[in-house]
């Protein structure tokens, strides 16, 4: 998502977290003047065979669920177009929830894709449980994750952490359209844990860098830089303390697991934080 927003991508199952989600997808496109896809899978439900080995049919009346829901997805395109003066399209596919938005993306080379999240909590602590999880993983592009109880769409304020990670000139380049149309004021965070001076050392330089060029490009910025026993805890603390709009990560992957697994910062920060999160993987 360098560069301008043309093309945003709102997957939907039609509940209520979903209906929150799409307020921010239609506010978003309308400040980008971008055009806005709404998308629903549906999923083949597939019958137990008796036998003496355990497999399964799919069930034919999926194909009735689709064109149905086809019809209502049209219908809210529709609507939505005529009330927010936009550019909609709808799209249904029948498959797999995170592979289906994964490939649509790809196909409609998306920008950003913007979907509500119900988060976990106890024994999922390390899991986003739902579709977003997969999204985030897999997607080539910025998603952009709302958790149910998020209300004002404006981004007036931008948590925007520094780690000692790649990709942090990448997620400023990524969101530099996001600020500006908001006005946004950014709350640039250098975090690094105790007694790791070579990370601090870099975050400070990183932090001094990034809040010259925001002054360049007319944002307003605040800056701190802070030594903390865990960085994720910390940023969450910060999150609930200053109250911002929007969030912004890098959700990088963590090598050893990268087929099956978010870097558990990345979790930690999506599963717990009280504001939307916008995670961008360094490409």
């Amino acid at each position: 998502m360098i560069g301008r927003i043309k093309n945003i991508l709102f997957p939907t199952d039609f509940s209520d977290i979903a209906n929150n989600a799409m307020r921010f997808a239609v506010a978003i496109a309308k400040r980008q003047q971008a055009k806005l896809h709404i998308f629903h899978a549906v999923i083949p439900e597939y019958l137990p065979v008796v036998g003496d080995v355990s497999l399964g049919v799919v069930y034919d009346g999926y194909e009735e669920v689709e064109k149905m829901n086809s019809k209502k997805l049209k219908n809210l395109a529709i609507s939505l177009a005529a009330t927010n003066h936009l550019k909609v399209e709808s799209h249904t596919k029948i498959g797999n929830v995170a592979e289906s938005i994964d490939q649509l993306a790809k196909e409609l080379q998306i920008d950003l894709i913007v979907m509500g999240t119900h988060g976990t909590s106890n024994m999922r602590e390390f899991f986003i449980g739902s579709n977003a999880y997969s999204t985030v993983k897999n997607s080539h592009c910025p998603v952009l994750t709302i958790p149910a109880n998020s209300t004002s769409t404006d981004f007036s304020t931008v948590l925007f952490p520094v780690r000692n990670v790649k990709g942090v000139d990448e997620k400023y380049l990524s969101i530099i359209n996001i600020l500006k149309a908001n006005r946004s004021k950014v709350l640039l965070l250098g975090v690094a844990h105790f007694n790791d001076f070579d990370s601090f050392d870099f975050i400070s330089d990183k932090v001094n860098q990034l809040s010259l060029k925001m002054h360049e490009d007319g944002i307003e910025v605040k800056n701190r830089n802070q030594y903390c026993e865990n960085i994720a805890n910390f940023i969450l603390d910060y999150t609930y303390a200053t109250k911002p709009d929007l969030l912004v990560i890098n959700a990088n992957i963590d090598t050893d697991w990268k087929r099956y697994f978010l870097g558990s910062f990345a979790q930690r920060i999506v599963n717990n934080a009280p504001c939307p999160v916008l995670n961008i993987k360094p490409q």
